[in-house]
């Protein structure tokens, strides 16, 4: 049986409004959710939420406002890798997958000394 993690990561922006900050420990499994609570965050700013080892995007918004989010990744097919797409044009997703590696967190433009917490669930 599988269970669920919760990692929560806190990051506090630099007087030049960048910030880099990883999951305490390595993961291993889906990125079910993202959750991002930013306190005072500039308006233009972004998050980008990816796998350290790997660099897959698993997440890129804008980070002034609280969200919370249930990423999904393009599935590709086995030949090829072209994109798989269902009936209608629709694409096919599935799950971020992180194998034994950190999630890290990007904040670009976020203003001088602001903070937020992005909590992530894998299972």
């Amino acid at each position: 049986m599988s269970y669920a993690e919760r990692h929560a990561v806190s990051l506090t922006t630099s007087t030049g409004g960048a910030a880099t900050a990883y999951t305490l420990k390595l993961v291993t499994g889906r990125v079910i959710s993202v959750k991002w609570a930013p306190t005072g965050i500039a308006a233009a700013s972004t998050v980008t939420i990816s796998t350290e080892s790997s660099g897959q995007t698993i997440l890129a918004n804008a980070a002034s406002a609280a969200f919370t989010k249930y990423p999904r990744m393009a599935t590709h097919t086995a030949t090829g890798g072209s994109a798989l797409y269902a009936t209608g044009g629709v694409a096919v997703r599935d799950y971020a997958i992180a194998a034994g590696e950190r999630i890290k967190a990007v904040v670009a433009g976020g203003g001088a000394t602001k903070s937020a917490t992005l909590t992530l669930v894998i299972a």
